[in-house]
């Protein structure tokens, strides 16, 4: 077939193929690469993180932080708010959320783990990972 594929595809397939062979580093086999089935791409093409502003999508925070920045001056935009909006239109699930890739994690030590193995050019600390990198309900208060 004749495919051609643009940067973000790379690294949403790239991305893809790095979680399997995360989750399968667990077992005995070893990972073999292979295209991601049609279920995959579909699951990943849900993921279209959406400007509120303008008709603009897509899939990493990181791109959507940055159309925001150079399209829409006047709204100020992290990389927190825009995982809260994501999160609030039900387009991702509670957890720990990369902003470089559709990486996601339950724990910040295994979003932590990601980045040292994924991303050693954006260094981030646990801090700044546990607070600012977590999209989900608001923490209920302490129960007295």
């Amino acid at each position: 077939r004749d495919f051609k594929a643009n940067a973000d595809v790379i690294r949403q397939h790239t991305a893809t193929i790095r979680s399997l062979c995360d989750r399968n580093q667990k077992k005995p086999a070893s990972c073999v690469l292979m295209a991601p089935s049609s279920a995959e791409r579909d699951k990943a093409k849900l993921r279209a993180l959406k400007c509120r502003q303008c008709s603009y999508t897509s899939p990493y925070f990181y791109a959507l932080r940055k159309h925001i920045k150079k399209d829409h001056p006047a709204l100020k935009a992290t990389v927190t708010s825009i995982m809260r909006w994501a999160f609030l239109d039900g387009l991702i699930e509670a957890g720990y959320h990369c902003e470089w890739c559709i990486y996601s994690h339950t724990e910040p030590n295994g979003l932590l783990l990601h980045y040292q193995r994924r991303h050693p050019e954006h260094y981030v600390d646990y801090t700044y990972m546990a607070t600012k990198l977590w999209a989900g309900p608001d923490p209920s208060p302490p129960s007295l």
